[in-house]
């Protein structure tokens, strides 16, 4: 996901610049291991939009197919015909919002599946670009909530939440099990000898 982004860094900023033969084979890498993703993960979801399609309902599949597939094709057309863009700025890829949309929904199912509890992925908001340390912290961040939800909080449900506002971006994890008191300080969640 950094490569996504090789210009933010100032290291990779020279080593692929934008527009570079470099840079290009690297974005063709991403689009082809992306769509990997998309064709063994996010199958379900085109699947569950289609059903969706025929029954004329939508549902999270067809949202989660229809983002994912738009950013990647946007990001496929983008890095094959640049031309037809007005701009360069214009042509950055979004393989990396593809993957994180669709990792969050993976986390969600399969915590799920092992911790028997049903854990509902919800989306809201048009998708957006984020930093990649920003999305790998919002995946660990959501991993080890939905882990702490399976292992104390004796819940029988869990929602996975994330917001894409124009101003953030807000990840939230809910549940019914047994709640906490939070302490006054930080001081009193590490044990005293």
């Amino acid at each position: 996901m950094i490569l996504s982004y090789p210009w933010v860094f100032p290291v990779l900023r020279d080593w692929f610049p934008r527009g570079s033969p470099q840079l290009m084979y690297i974005w063709y890498a991403m689009g082809v291991a992306s769509l990997a993703v998309l064709v063994y993960y996010g199958s379900q979801f085109f699947i569950g939009a289609w059903d969706g399609l025929k029954n004329r309902s939508a549902n999270m599949h067809t949202l989660i197919a229809l983002g994912t597939g738009v950013a990647w094709i946007y990001s496929t057309i983008a890095m094959l015909f640049p031309q037809l863009f007005p701009s360069q700025e214009f042509t950055d890829v979004y393989y990396d919002v593809t993957v994180v949309v669709t990792a969050l929904e993976m986390l969600a199912r399969e915590t799920s599946q092992a911790a028997n509890i049903p854990v509902e992925f919800q989306r809201r908001g048009t998708e957006k670009r984020l930093n990649p340390n920003v999305e790998l912290a919002l995946y660990l961040m959501a991993q080890e909530a939905l882990n702490n939800v399976a292992r104390h909080a004796q819940a029988s449900q869990a929602c996975l939440s994330m917001s894409f506002t124009p101003q953030a971006v807000t990840l939230q994890v809910t549940d019914d099990g047994k709640g906490f008191e939070v302490p006054k300080s930080p001081a009193e969640f590490a044990p005293c000898p």
